[in-house]
């Protein structure tokens, strides 16, 4: 299947054989290029603190928070995408894993069923594909926020990867310049765009 991997050749960014991701990769060998968009302006230093702050789909599930409050904050970083998408081609990648996931056309709003169904298809036998479809893509932000499927955004024209974290999106720009132009978008959404010292969360 294709990779990430084969997507950052085109940027000129060769990952040896050694990583399993090529976020891992750029995390490792281009700290200074990784940034956080996030809903905090500076990093929390308190894991207690910004533990009672992350929200997280699965506490709509359980009742601990009101599904208005998830979407609020859902919206800003799907936009964030749409922007982009509207500027660049954008191809996703996907752990197949979560096509045995039972229970997420429980989590996925109806509107996207068919975008869901037509999805499921299309990673049987590729695990990136090419989003030219606004509801595909409004569909796979929305898989990936509500941590249904690990994915991981290759934004081509700015050569950016953009890879969702839980309540936060982690951000590597080739070209670090392009960060004022990522930065004006995030922050009409009431968002941050943040430097930081980046680890992956286990």
């Amino acid at each position: 299947m294709d990779n990430g991997f084969n997507a950052l050749k085109s940027w000129g960014i060769h990952v040896p054989d050694e990583y399993d991701s090529a976020l891992e990769y750029l995390m490792q060998n281009y700290p200074d290029n990784m940034f956080y968009i996030d809903s905090c302006p500076y990093t929390v230093s308190s894991n207690e603190k910004y533990g009672q702050f992350e929200v997280f789909y699965q506490q709509v599930l359980q009742g601990k928070l009101s599904k208005k409050s998830f979407l609020e904050l859902e919206i800003k970083y799907l936009n964030v995408i749409i922007e982009l998408w509207l500027y660049n081609k954008i191809n996703v990648e996907f752990n197949s894993d979560w096509l045995w996931i039972r229970n997420k056309r429980r989590i996925v709003d109806k509107k996207y069923r068919k975008q869901l169904k037509d999805l499921i298809h299309k990673v049987k036998t590729t695990n990136i594909i090419e989003v030219t479809d606004r509801l595909e893509l409004e569909l796979i932000v929305q898989l990936g926020i509500r941590d249904v499927v690990s994915t991981t955004f290759y934004i081509e024209n700015y050569e950016i990867l953009i890879d969702p974290s839980w309540s936060c999106f982690i951000v590597y720009f080739k070209n670090i310049d392009l960060k004022e132009v990522v930065k004006d978008i995030v922050m009409t959404e009431g968002l941050y765009l943040r430097p930081g010292k980046i680890s992956l969360r286990e």
